[in-house]
């Protein structure tokens, strides 16, 4: 027997290049997760205490959040 995790898409943040994404697609059968920014890359699992300390927010995958979920952007973004 195997363990099943079962992910919501939408409550993932992976990081990406030291940065809090948000997930457009994940691919299970080939291991990538796209991001709504565009990123694609291969699927990596670690612990959460490996995690990096201060992590920024990618702005536009936050931008095409915000947009496909009607938010208003701050002003001068």
């Amino acid at each position: 027997m195997s363990v099943v995790l079962f992910l919501d898409q939408a409550r993932l943040q992976p990081v990406l290049d030291d940065a809090w994404h948000r997930v457009a697609m994940i691919s299970f059968s080939d291991g990538t997760l796209t991001t709504l920014c565009g990123e694609t890359d291969d699927i990596e699992y670690k612990p959460a205490a490996l995690r990096p300390g201060a992590l920024k927010t990618c702005w536009e995958c936050d931008k095409a959040y915000r947009r496909s979920h009607n938010i208003a952007s701050p002003p001068g973004s």
